[in-house]
């Protein structure tokens, strides 16, 4: 059949853990239909395992709401137990052939009622804890898994191994299993992919099996011991010995096993996130009980995130012990199962033993088996260790394919979040031009309700039996009926089944219903369902309530059925009390210019404005300077090898030759008015002021080198930076080719007090200057003086190949300090903590790593624009930096590149894409449409104290031309602080008045 050549607007997106799960929204908010494939039954992938987010956040809490947002997004359609099987077409014209195995539980039947997996009599090891604690072959991996339905695992039940058991079945009162359901293919068109299948831990290394993995059972590992420690995990959060069941106090960490090794069955490369995730364990162990005892074994500490060095320096201070050494060998005490560790020390080459109660192994990371078997599959080239071997700068793998997250480079969440979102924004690129076939749903028109005496229906639902086994429904119901204001009430088995809901919806109508009360269950999973239910027929979606009478008084009153009945009663009182005086929430519009404001024109900077324009947005780039190319028009090469010099040339070319961009040069932007989708600014220029309005904003303004103090640094021309070794090595500079040795020193102007942060790429850096110094001079001798080498990921295998070629990398104790002099040509001393010793080198050229610092010019840009800045003065992503790493807090203003922090320039560009396609969220819409609960000010009360607009967390109020506060509705996301915080009570919450929840209270305690 031969193509029509027009381009699907679908996207398929293989893997739903964190970074495909955001992949899909993006898409989606830019009204693609994504379907996301998961080969696992729930979405959420290895990031539902963890128990801290990089900020200490609660790992599980923080992303339910964003999987939540996924399964209730209209355009997403998640399919759960299938696989990629096949790709026919041509890219835009994909037919993708999807392999879906049974669940084996009809989640539209089932209720998650908790009734058939304490029947089932199966006890294996359970894959989400890492095989500590068991798991039935039925069941969910935890309790808010989502979809929120069990699934059984047909390689452990008993049924399905042919023997007479059906317990699951028998005893589910929705008869949702079918233990005969078989395997389907589904065919989809689809016009790009995207791939983001993940990583797995590497259990091949031997190194760990010699250290006493899987034969010593109180040696865990680092998966094993986040799941310990997690509240959620198997043992409730007590870190606990699987030897004995014993609380473990005395515990060790031991890095890099089966990692940073070359030969052998060990991993060459660096995994990138195994330091700070141990540290993280480690201190949230040290927080369950101070007296703990804990030790990390480490070579170099991969410490390079923004917030890393921090946490790294914390950990130190709280008691955690870092010993910087080799653990040669475990053994194990017969009797008490206790481990005796053997390790010999770096500074000075010393031998020791101590005793451990637990040793906790950190394995490295590789690339999913899934996500390679199915990159074979499909062509895309991959590297020795089987990560994708992709063109650079780029997440495409083909056209219409993209690959991203953790699979396409070992990296923390954010990292991996941003990566994820520019692979989205390179296939919605390349589906730029295709056409939207997403039909959106007439609804029928609101019924206005003001005025008009309330009439509520309450509908209890029996969830199939399982409430009434505790609560009295019956009571409920007739209870319901003699309350004030009630019409109708009702009884369902299964309110949320679409007989349910049309029975509910037909008594609407019937009775004339204008407000709604659901005693049924969990108001997060369900409230939207039921929203949807009273807005088909004419209801405002915020005229409903919940009552949770499942797992908030069911399931934990259990013995305290009469009680039970009594509360629920009270609380639907209370309920009604309040849904009589709710108000319909109205639809808010704002909106959008069509035009995006990009400040910086750096790489970061032009890529955004590329990507934006490429939906054909217009853009302004306005740069400080007369050229476009920022800090990366002065490197010669990447880490990879590739033609920065060239990249950038092609780039500023690329831009310069855009109808759609204009470049302002000589630029000071001097005041930004207005909020999302509507800003406003005023730039200076040499030829005058320029004035324009814009629906977004993007920081792209980078960062610069730190000109270091001391180190002899333009006292002698033989004292240079990296940067300045970067524009010797791309101008063929002949003094590199007559030097005899070179030092290099690390941490110029980091890692101090004055910047106690990483600059991250400094180290990857200046590995790759040093082999390019000995391609130019291949007798010159590189001294390299360091703390530790923080070469993440394949940077890692450079740095041995560095080494290899007679590169010396010596630690020097920083403590005793360095000093620098050129009486008779340049001379280094240090302290050699390996050896102990003072030595002294005698270079031709010293080249310092000196510090990425932020753009003086940020603090006044923070201030015009309304957006943080982080305490070392680089710009400051939302708080859950995890899942918003090129957000502000303040909606409609994004951040990428050097701006937000030190990274490499494929880190930067990944965020610019992410960046971009944050911004087309709004771009893309004529208006900005907004019907949730927000904040409201009384301006009749509000006296201008400022309050609200210091305590917003988001930046949302402002005095407005009246002098009061505002508070745009598409803006504020409800949190509550203004209110709570008013000194006039002059700031409501929509949903939340005191005309809604003061009777509620008090008919609750009447």
């Amino acid at each position: 059949m031969m193509s029509d050549g027009k381009k699907i607007k679908s996207v398929l997106v293989v893997g739903a853990g964190v970074a495909g799960v955001h992949a899909a929204l993006n898409l989606a908010d830019l009204d693609f239909k994504v379907y996301l494939v998961e080969k696992q039954p729930h979405i959420g992938g290895k990031m539902t395992q963890l128990y801290r987010t990089a900020e200490d956040n609660f790992a599980l809490g923080a992303i339910t709401p964003i999987l939540l947002e996924a399964v209730n997004k209209p355009n997403i359609e998640i399919l759960t137990l299938a696989e990629l099987e096949k790709i026919d077409g041509e890219p835009g014209e994909f037919t993708v052939s999807i392999k879906k195995m049974p669940r084996y539980v009809d989640p539209i039947k089932c209720v998650t009622c908790g009734l058939c997996w304490p029947e089932c009599p199966v006890q294996v090891p359970s894959e989400f804890n890492y095989s500590l604690g068991k798991r039935n072959a039925i069941g969910m991996p935890y309790a808010g898994a989502v979809p929120n339905k069990p699934s059984i695992d047909p390689s452990t039940c008993l049924h399905m191994k042919g023997e007479e058991c059906t317990k699951c079945a028998d005893v589910c009162p929705t008869d949702a299993i079918n233990l005969d359901a078989k395997e389907t293919i589904q065919e989809l068109k689809v016009g790009g992919i995207v791939l983001t299948p993940g990583v797995e831990p590497y259990y091949g290394s031997s190194e760990a099996k010699k250290l006493g993995h899987g034969t010593m059972a109180n040696v865990i590992d680092n998966f094993q011991m986040d799941r310990l420690v997690s509240i959620y995990g198997p043992t409730k959060g007590q870190v606990t010995r699987p030897s004995d069941g014993e609380v473990a106090h005395k515990i060790a960490f031991i890095q890099c096993v089966g990692s940073r090794k070359s030969g052998d069955d060990s991993l060459e490369y660096c995994s990138s996130v195994c330091c700070m995730y141990s540290i993280r364990s480690a201190m949230s162990t040290q927080a369950k009980d101070v007296e703990n005892d804990i030790t990390i074994f480490h070579n170099d500490i991969m410490a390079t995130s923004k917030p890393s060095e921090k946490v790294f320096g914390e950990a130190k201070e709280n008691g955690i012990k870092f010993i910087r050494g080799n653990v040669s060998s475990i053994t194990e005490d017969p009797e008490t199962h206790n481990l005796i560790l053997h390790y010999v020390t770096e500074a000075g080459g010393e031998s020791h033993e101590e005793v451990f109660d637990l040793v906790v192994l950190s394995l490295g990371l590789i690339p999913s088996q899934n996500g390679v078997n199915l990159a074979e599959s499909i062509g895309i080239p991959l590297n020795s260790w089987k990560f994708p071997e992709l063109t650079e700068h780029s997440n495409l793998a083909s056209p219409g394919i993209a690959v991203g997250g953790s699979f396409k480079s070992l990296e923390d969440t954010p990292l991996a979040v941003a990566d994820s979102q520019a692979a989205a924004m390179e296939v919605a690129d390349f589906l730029s031009d295709a056409e939207s076939e997403i039909k959106k749903s007439s609804l029928p028109p609101e019924l206005d309700v003001s005025g008009i005496p309330p009439r509520v229906g309450v509908y209890v639902c029996e969830c199939g039996g399982i409430i009434p086994k505790v609560v009295d429904t019956k009571q409920l119901h007739e209870f319901a009926g003699t309350l004030d204001g009630v019409e109708d009430t009702r009884i369902f088995q299964y309110a949320c089944y679409s007989e349910g809901m049309e029975e509910i919806q037909k008594s609407i109508k019937e009775n004339e219903i204008n407000r709604v009360v659901m005693v049924a269950c969990s108001y997060r999973s369900h409230l939207p369902k039921f929203q949807n239910m009273i807005r088909q027929v004419g209801l405002n979606k915020f005229l409903v309530e919940m009552v949770n009478a499942r797992e908030l008084c069911a399931w934990v009153n259990i013995e305290e059925k009469d009680k039970a009945t009594e509360r629920m009663k009270e609380e639907i009182r209370g309920i009604v009390a309040k849904v009589k005086g709710l108000e319909s929430l109205p639809v808010y519009t704002r909106d959008v210019v069509q035009r995006s404001l990009v400040l910086g024109g750096g790489v970061a900077g032009m890529t955004a404005a590329l990507s934006i324009s490429s939906h054909g947005i217009p853009v302004d780039i306005a740069e400080r300077t007369e050229i476009l190319g920022g800090n990366a028009a002065r490197l010669s090469h990447s880490t990879k090898g590739g033609n920065v010099s060239a990249y950038i040339d092609d780039l500023v070319k690329e831009v310069n030759e855009n109808p759609l961009i204009n470049v302002i040069f000589n630029a000071e932007l001097q005041e930004v008015k207005g909020r999302v989708g509507q800003f406003s600014s005023r730039i200076n220029t040499p030829s005058g002021e320029y004035e324009n309005e814009y629906g977004t904003i993007i920081v792209a303004t980078g960062g610069k080198e730190h000109v270091p103090q001391g180190y002899l640094y333009k006292d002698s021309k033989k004292v240079i930076t990296q940067l300045e070794l970067e524009e010797m090595i791309r101008n063929d500079d002949a003094a590199l080719k007559s030097a005899n040795s070179a030092v290099v020193i690390h941490c110029v102007g980091s890692r101090n007090k004055e910047r106690p942060y990483c600059s991250r790429v400094c180290c990857s850096q200046s590995i790759k200057n040093t082999l390019k110094l000995k391609e130019i001079n291949p007798d010159i001798k590189v001294s390299h003086l360091h703390r530790d080498i923080r070469t993440y990921f394949l940077n890692d295998i450079q740095y041995r190949k560095a080494q290899e070629a007679g590169v010396n990398f010596i630690r020097f104790d920083e403590e005793k300090g360095l000093k620098i002099s050129q009486d008779n040509g340049l001379l280094v001393e240090a302290t050699d903590m390996k050896a102990g010793a003072r030595i002294e080198l005698k270079p031709d050229l010293i080249i310092l790593n000196a510090a990425i610092i932020p753009d003086e010019g940020n603090t006044d840009l923070s201030r015009l624009l309304g957006v943080p800045l982080g305490e070392y003065n680089f710009f400051e992503e939302e708080d859950y930096m995890t899942f918003t790493p090129v957000d502000f807090s303040k909606k409609g203003v994004f951040l990428c590149g050097l701006s937000h922090g030190p990274k490499t320039i494929d880190e930067s560009i990944a965020q610019a894409k992410a960046a971009a396609i944050r911004a087309l969220s709004v771009l893309t819409k004529d208006k900005l449409v907004h019907q949730n609960v927000y904040a409201e000010v009384n301006p009749g009360k509000c006296i201008a104290c400022l309050t609200c607009v210091r305590v917003c967390p988001f930046g949302v109020p402002f005095i407005n031309d009246d002098g009061v506060a505002e508070i745009i509705p598409v803006e504020c996301r409800a949190c509550g602080v203004c209110v709570s915080s008013c000194p006039n009570d002059a700031i409501e919450l929509k949903s939340f008045t005191d005309f809604d929840v003061i009777p509620q209270i008090e008919t609750m305690f009447a």
